[in-house]
């Protein structure tokens, strides 16, 4: 039963990564065919607005019922890196410390570590 709610749960969690990835591709593309030149800043901060991202913050905060290494493996280069996402989660939030403590606690030995000192060190 627990395998089964394992693989439901990481499932889930790919769901939401890819539609976060395909929504903030999508505003993207509508941005730079309406304006034809945009600020890298914007375009980095179109992703923090939608509710997507946000369910998928709460669910991994939540949750540590799916498998991480597949998480990251498909957030890995995009705006969704794990640790990013929670200390800058933009649209007027203050940083989570508590989801970046919980995430290295539950889930650290599989993080690059250079990574994760690159972004603790420019936060």
């Amino acid at each position: 039963m627990k395998l089964t709610i394992y693989f439901v749960a990481t499932l889930y969690a790919l769901s939401l990564v890819k539609s976060a990835i395909e929504a903030f591709e999508s505003e993207n593309m509508s941005e730079n065919l309406d304006s034809g030149n945009i600020e890298a800043k914007a375009l980095a901060n179109t992703i923090f607005e939608t509710p997507i991202r946000e369910i998928l913050q709460i669910f991994l905060q939540s949750s540590d019922l799916y498998d991480l290494e597949e998480v990251l493996d498909l957030i890995e280069g995009s705006e969704l890196w794990l640790i990013e996402m929670y200390l800058d989660p933009q649209a007027g939030k203050d940083p989570m410390f508590t989801a970046v403590v919980r995430l290295l606690h539950n889930h650290g030995e599989s993080l690059d570590p250079l990574q994760v000192l690159e972004v603790l060190n420019s936060q």
